[in-house]
């Protein structure tokens, strides 16, 4: 995560968050939590002061940059409240720091996974639209995954 965009996120997980605590990270089948999780890459959650990221089993595998990308993403949630602007956001980011790793790392991007595949085409659409989220925002906003969430959270 050093030498990317990631670092900040890094920062997070690390303990430099709303919490004031280290996140507590694990592979986990999301759908153990709810049904409608199952399919999930990973799940920003928040018990108390604790905040958890889980991802999902599928891709305990998945190259270190892949999983490094995942995380900052998720490292973006930190409290109970998320909207579509949070989660566009957090996808932003979350191509960003894929497209630093690719940089330096281009192997990364050819393993074969269900995550590299997702980043892979998040990244396309973050450097086709000129490094914004204009395209990804579109994504984020039709995702039945994030049907009711409001457009705004606090801080996006």
């Amino acid at each position: 995560m050093d030498g990317t965009s990631a670092s900040w996120a890094k920062k997070a997980i690390l303990g430099n968050n709303a919490s004031g605590l280290p996140m507590k990270l694990e592979f986990k089948n999301l759908a153990d939590i709810s049904p409608d999780y199952a399919n999930f890459d990973a799940l920003g959650w928040k018990k108390g002061k604790q905040l958890y990221i889980f991802i999902n089993n599928k891709h305990q595998n998945a190259p270190a940059e892949a999983l490094a990308s995942l995380l900052s993403h998720e490292a973006v949630h930190q409290d109970e409240l998320c909207s579509l602007e949070e989660e566009t956001y957090a996808w932003g980011y979350e191509a960003d720091v894929w497209t630093q790793m690719k940089a330096k790392n281009p192997m990364a991007a050819q393993i074969q996974c269900p995550l590299t595949e997702r980043l892979n085409t998040l990244s396309r659409l973050f450097t086709s639209a000129n490094h914004t989220t204009s395209s990804i925002r579109n994504l984020v906003y039709s995702n039945p995954g994030y049907k009711g969430l409001p457009i705004h959270s606090p801080g996006f």
